[in-house]
């Protein structure tokens, strides 16, 4: 770990900025293109909420499970986790079944509630007491920077820049093979964060009837 604290408050910031633009550009570079391709394999509106919807489904299921991982095994290692489970998600989308959407769908959802938590519980202990909201900013501006950037890339590359006439299954994979990309980075620049907690390993057991006990 690094020594000087100027120095690893900078390297933090860095990777987590980086990670987080490469995360949000790859997760929703996915999310912006599933409706198209859905519509144009002949889902009527109802079938495309039901497929997005499922996302928001599966996010529940993993919520309150998201902090207890955090907090016994860590901030860093949830996050790589979260974003190999979306890489495999967008792998996924390489051979676009039915069922495969739906799969992606829901290990995307699982994956967002362990990374997000882990994510911004990093990005406020590894900044000065008195400057997380300026950390926080420099960090929030990465992530908007992802989610207003990459869907309109994702749509024309799906939309026009393969050759005319190509199958929506055709086009979808430069899409899942840009996401399966982008989250492999995300994952990389995680792993150079610097943070002082240590994990409370199995000394932290999980019960949902002692999740808000004082310990």
């Amino acid at each position: 770990e690094a020594a000087d604290p100027a120095a690893a408050l900078t390297r933090n910031i860095v990777a987590l900025a980086s990670g987080g633009l490469l995360w949000t550009a790859g997760h929703f570079r996915v999310l912006a293109v599933l409706p198209l391709f859905l519509h144009d394999q002949g889902s009527d509106a109802a079938s495309i909420g039901f497929v997005l919807g499922a996302t928001g489904v599966a996010q529940l299921g993993a919520r309150p499970f998201a902090g207890w991982v955090a907090d016994a095994f860590g901030r860093r290692m949830p996050l790589v986790l979260a974003l190999l489970l979306l890489s495999i998600a967008s792998a996924l989308l390489l051979v676009p079944a039915g069922w495969v959407v739906l799969a992606n769908r829901m290990l995307t959802g699982v994956a967002f509630s362990i990374g997000t938590t882990a994510f911004y519980t990093l990005v406020v202990e590894v900044a000065p007491v008195q400057r997380r909201s300026e950390v926080q900013g420099y960090v929030a501006v990465a992530l908007t920077l992802g989610i207003g950037i990459e869907p309109p890339i994702a749509v024309t590359l799906y939309q026009s820049l393969l050759p005319e006439g190509a199958r929506p299954p055709e086009r979808l994979v430069a899409v899942a093979i840009g996401a399966v990309s982008l989250a492999l980075l995300s994952a990389a620049c995680f792993c150079v964060t610097v943070s002082a907690f240590r994990p409370r390993e199995r000394k932290h057991s999980f019960s949902l009837r002692t999740s808000f006990r004082r310990r």
